[in-house]
């Protein structure tokens, strides 16, 4: 019979050292490490080694190439869509009254059909203080003390921060500050920064010692004599009746004060816009022109199904 039992690891490295003594070095170490090798951890294949994590080697997979990130989006993903926040160009005094009254101020005008409320608002916010002109921003505050809850904060806060003029950026944030327990205006409220300014040119002191302070401008960085704006609920129209002239306006209040929404109208006026003209239309991204548009598509084929099946059924 043949033992099965080891031979003492003594016993091989005196038999190997006997037999072959050139090769005493490598035989005493690999017995040292067939020993040591259970009781030592595994390699890790990075040179660093971090408790918890297991780095792997890098494998190169193509050829190495350099180049500058795309300009369009900040963190270099390459997009053919650039979003559009800035203003360019200032519309002609006509064109502004008639995009005011397609907002709902009650000027002696015709309509424009859906413009952007917050373009308006700038526009007509820069022309009425650089002016000045009374009758217009007194409008103008009106309007906002109405409308401001179906106002794009977002958008508009962006437009007022790019603004040169440091009396049109006392005046949002005057007007931001008058809607203080809206948190959405908090960013605007703070973008002026710089001392306190008078509407008036002069006589600011006077009628504010005679009149007092225009409630609506008490505390900002705006001093508004009590007596120079006018307040006329008449001189804008309701959220009601906004609602029927404007679009945009209509689905704010459905679904809220959102580029969606500005979307979701842009869609019903013209159903064949791409998704990169649906966001730039309405200065919105490219992700959120996309899924309205598969929204807007779903609902377009429900409609046209619901259509055919009545369509039978009467015939």
């Amino acid at each position: 019979m043949f033992s099965t039992a080891r031979p003492c690891i003594s016993a091989v490295l005196v038999d190997t050292i006997c037999c072959a003594p050139s090769f005493l070095l490598c035989v005493i170490a690999a017995s040292i490490s067939t020993i040591a090798s259970p009781l030592l951890p595994p390699l890790l294949n990075s040179r660093m080694c971090l408790r918890g994590y297991n780095f792997r080697t890098l494998t190169q997979t193509g050829r190495s190439t350099c180049a500058t990130p795309s300009p369009t989006s900040r963190k270099g993903l390459v997009m053919t869509f650039r979003r559009m926040s800035a203003l360019t160009g200032h519309p002609s005094a006509d064109v502004l009254t008639h995009d005011m009254v397609g907002i709902g101020m009650n000027f002696a005008a015709k309509p424009a059909r859906d413009p952007n409320i917050e373009d308006t608002l700038l526009y007509a916010s820069a022309d009425a203080i650089q002016k000045p002109d009374l009758r217009t921003l007194a409008m103008l505050v009106t309007w906002f003390g109405i409308h401001s809850s179906w106002v794009n904060v977002d958008r508009l806060t962006h437009l007022v921060s790019e603004q040169p003029s440091e009396r049109v950026r006392a005046l949002w944030s005057a007007l931001a500050h008058w809607q203080e327990k809206d948190r959405r205006f908090v960013r605007l409220s703070e973008l002026h920064t710089g001392p306190q300014q008078d509407l008036l040119d002069l006589g600011t002191e006077f009628q504010i010692k005679r009149h007092g302070v225009d409630p609506r401008f008490k505390g900002s960085v705006l001093r508004v004599p009590a007596n120079v704006l006018r307040d006329r609920l008449a001189d804008v129209l309701s959220p009601a009746d906004l609602a029927k002239r404007h679009r945009a306006y209509h689905y704010r209040v459905m679904i809220g004060p959102s580029y969606r929404a500005d979307m979701w109208a842009a869609l019903e006026r013209n159903p064949e816009l791409s998704t990169a003209e649906l966001a730039r239309k309405t200065y919105g991204s490219f992700a959120t022109a996309w899924r309205v548009k598969r929204e807007f598509a779903v609902l377009a084929s429900q409609t046209v199904r619901s259509a055919a099946i009545q369509k039978s059924r009467s015939a």
